[in-house]
């Protein structure tokens, strides 16, 4: 294989990344209205939330369609889509939940305010997250399978 067609396919698996990451962003965001979530997101690189919730949003995308590729790639059939679909979905679901609500508290960044009202929203975006993540690529994925 060619450098170049490297180049290429590592620049389509961030491109599809990024647009996931878009899609994560945009059905995630009402989350962002609640304000026991807000303080999450001042976590971060940046000093502004936004750019911290997009540049997360992108990350995450990223990882999910590297996970895809290479999990196809391992197992070398199109049916296993379906179950990295479900595993990464809620996976990357109770990841976020747990450094979100133990990790980033342990590592000195006390962000939940709110008492149990922060764990019930933390946990209604992680089960909202893993929803947005395996229903439509699972759809597609079925209809894709029963074209063929």
């Amino acid at each position: 294989m060619a450098v170049t067609e490297i180049i290429a396919k590592v620049f389509t698996v961030v491109l599809l990344g990024l647009i996931t990451g878009g899609y994560i962003a945009v059905a995630w965001s009402p989350f962002l209205l609640l304000r026991q979530l807000q303080p999450l997101f001042r976590v971060g690189q940046t000093n502004k939330w936004w750019l911290n919730y997009l540049f997360a949003a992108a990350v995450i995308g990223i990882s999910h369609v590297v996970v895809y590729t290479v999990g196809m790639l391992l197992v070398g059939r199109t049916e296993a889509a379906v179950e990295m679909i479900f595993y990464s979905g809620v996976g990357v679901a109770l990841f976020g939940m747990v450094v979100a609500g133990i990790g980033l508290p342990v590592l000195g960044y006390n962000w939940k305010r709110g008492g149990y009202m922060t764990e019930f929203a933390l946990l209604g975006g992680a089960v909202w997250y893993a929803l947005i993540t395996i229903v439509p690529p699972f759809v597609l994925q079925s209809l894709y399978l029963a074209r063929s």
